[in-house]
Parts: structure tokens; C-alpha cells; sequence
């Protein structure tokens, strides 16, 4: 089996191959810091490199792979950068940088300032974040330059007896893909189950910026809100708004579908920010179908923004920790920091991992 191979897929049965790929995919799922890797270790990262079926190439994804957590943040934001140039990108590399993110400081100084309710009486919502930009002919007209100067900021997504900043869940049923890589593809969004004609209501308050055929998207209705955010409801049966309608939280802006490029009924859920996908999953706790928290950051890196409520918390894991430890300890259930974090219950948790646990 390639080394590629084995991270794209998950091994499953029996044979030597699969045990051969079960051992590639662990190694890698490691931490390299040499910290907390032992010596033996690394003989083992070795001895991996130096099998007959490995080819250069695959000995020189390893190495990359497991460079990721010696990197400087700078460095980091190169190589992410320059996955977007690629056809097909490994699990097994797109995994090990998610861990690294995660390890990181996320810095809530507000180089750019914290961008609050907007409307400054235009009728276009967030109309100054956006430099006056509005279309409702084309799902995403907005140029690389509106985000360019873009460092670290604070959005104030809900605020106290604000009629236009209260959230309403788009659907209520349950997620069934999330936000992220898959199959060496970017998953822009969150799939949420639903059944034909089941209603779908706009998150915030707002105005429609586009309803209409948007490609794969099928049926599209796109909501510009207040705070800045724009959510995308794709895969729709029937419009209930058309572009210029004004919206408020909760409203029916249309019914559920498998239009466009779509297996089955289900609602594609995004949210951007300046065109940019952003992780819903960062931004809503899916479960509870509310908010983490009313204020979100985003950190621009060259391409994206990485994205966190504000005042999140994080456990450091620690020598003999396991996820049912670290709920108990926490009063939370391992199935929430699972979802937090967006891992699996059989990930292998690292020395020094920090671990979402909630907000301040």
C-alpha cells in the first residue's frame, strides 16, 4: 500500500498490507518533539524510511510530516499555503498540521480592533468591513485584496437586546460531515441531515446577497449578516427569499434539497467571512445548537483565517492523560471534546497537546 494511500484511507481488515499501513499511519500521527519522542523512536521513523517499497517520494513526505511540530509559525503559514497548489494533498500531513495549530497560542490582541454590529444606514449589512462590496450575481465576488491587510481581530457576533444580532440554528437534525479536508479535498462547510421540503431558517439577521443556482452548490441562498459573517445554505429544494430581501434570525429562507453536486438530501452549511470559509464548528456548538461564545477571532494567515471563540480554554495533555480522564476532570463527556476539537474517540492524544475544553 503507498504511503499516501494509507492515510486517504483508513485500514480496516486483516493481511500484511494492512498491518503495514496501520504502522505507517501511527508513526506519523505522532509527535516528533524531541522532548517526549525516545530514542528508540526515532530508530523506528528510520528503519520505516529505509524499507524497500519506500520510495523518495514517500521518504520525503515522512520527513515533512515530521518536521511539522519544529516549524516556526511563519514557516507553518508557508507550507499551508502552498497545499493550496496541489491537486491531492495526504490526511497524513493535513492531521499532523491540524495538531500543530492546535498546540499554538491563540492570540486574542486585536492588531486590527474589534469589528462590531454594523450598519451605518446604507440598507447593505457589515456594508464598511466589506469596502461597499455587495453582488447578487455571483456567490463570491470579492477580491483577495479585501482581506490582504487583515491581521488578528475580534467579531462581536450576538449582542445584549440586539434584535439583528440573535442566532437561530439553521436546522435541527444532526451533522453528518464537518468542516475540513477530505479525500484530499477541502470541506468547506457543515453538512446538516434533513428530508425534503424540511425548513431552513437564516442564522442571523440580515440580507440576502445571492439566491439562485450557484454550480455545485445546486440551490443557494447566501445571507450577508450585520456582524460581518455570510452563511451559505446549499443543496435547497425552493427559494422562500429572493436577493434584497431582508431577513431576521430564525425566518424560513428556504427548503431542504439534494440539488446540485449532492448524494443525498441534506443542508451544506457555510459561513465566511470576506469570502473566506471559516469553520462553523469554531464558531457553534452543533450539539446544544447555540453559540460558543458571542465574540469569535479571527487569526489571517496569507490564504484563510483561523478562527476561535474568544477566551477559549484549553487542557495541556499531560504523561498517563486519555480523553474519559480529562472529561471527567472537566465535568464534559468525551463525545463534546471530541467535537470541540474535531478528533476521533481512538486518536492518539500527544504529550503537551492542548486539548479545547470550552470559554471563559
Amino acid at each position: 500500500m503507498a504511503f499516501s494511500s494509507a492515510y486517504a484511507i483508513p485500514p480496516s481488515g486483516g493481511g500484511n498490507d494492512t498491518a503495514k499501513a496501520m504502522v505507517v499511519y501511527n508513526l506519523d500521527d505522532l509527535s516528533l518533539d524531541t522532548e517526549h519522542v525516545s530514542e528508540s523512536f526515532n530508530h523506528l521513523l528510520d528503519s520505516v524510511q529505509h524499507l524497500d517499497h519506500i520510495d523518495e517520494d514517500t521518504s520525503h513526505l515522512i520527513s515533512v510530516v515530521a518536521s511539522i511540530h519544529k516549524k516556526t509559525e511563519e514557516e507553518l503559514i508557508v507550507l499551508i499555503d502552498s497545499l493550496f497548489t496541489l491537486d491531492e494533498i495526504p490526511y497524513a500531513l493535513i492531521n499532523e498540521i491540524n495538531y500543530r495549530i492546535a498546540e499554538e497560542e491563540f492570540h486574542t490582541d486585536n492588531d486590527d480592533g474589534i469589528f462590531r454590529i454594523d450598519d451605518d444606514g446604507s440598507g447593505i449589512p457589515a456594508n464598511s468591513i466589506y469596502g461597499g462590496s455587495w453582488s447578487q450575481g455571483s456567490t463570491n465576488p470579492y477580491s483577495r485584496k479585501l482581506s490582504a491587510m487583515d491581521s488578528t481581530m475580534s467579531i462581536i457576533l450576538t449582542e445584549a437586546n440586539g434584535s439583528r444580532t440573535n442566532y437561530y440554528h439553521p436546522v435541527d437534525n444532526v451533522v453528518t460531515s464537518r468542516f475540513g479536508w477530505r479525500d484530499g479535498r477541502n470541506h468547506n462547510g457543515y453538512d446538516i441531515d434533513l428530508e425534503v421540503w424540511d425548513p431552513v431558517h437564516s442564522a442571523f439577521s440580515g440580507k440576502v446577497r445571492f439566491a439562485g443556482w450557484g454550480g455545485g452548490f445546486g440551490r443557494l441562498v447566501i445571507v450577508r449578516h450585520y456582524n460581518g459573517l455570510e452563511t451559505y445554505y446549499a443543496h435547497l429544494h425552493r427559494y422562500k427569499v429572493e436577493a434584497g430581501d431582508d431577513v431576521v434570525a430564525g425566518q424560513i429562507i428556504g427548503l431542504g434539497g439534494s440539488s446540485g453536486h449532492s448524494t443525498g438530501s441534506h443542508l451544506h452549511f457555510e459561513m465566511r467571512f470576506k469570502g473566506i470559509p471559516l469553520d462553523p464548528g469554531q464558531i457553534i456548538n452543533f450539539k446544544e445548537q447555540a453559540l460558543h461564545n458571542d465574540t469569535i477571532v479571527l487569526k489571517k494567515t496569507r490564504w484563510s483565517y483561523a478562527v476561535h471563540p474568544f477566551g477559549a480554554k484549553y487542557h495541556v495533555v499531560e504523561k498517563g492523560d486519555y480523553l474519559h480522564r480529562i472529561a471527567n476532570q472537566y465535568g464534559l463527556s468525551v463525545e463534546s471534546i471530541c467535537e470541540l476539537n474535531g478528533i476521533r474517540r481512538n486518536d492518539y492524544l500527544r504529550l503537551g497537546q492542548k486539548l479545547r475544553i470550552g470559554t471563559q
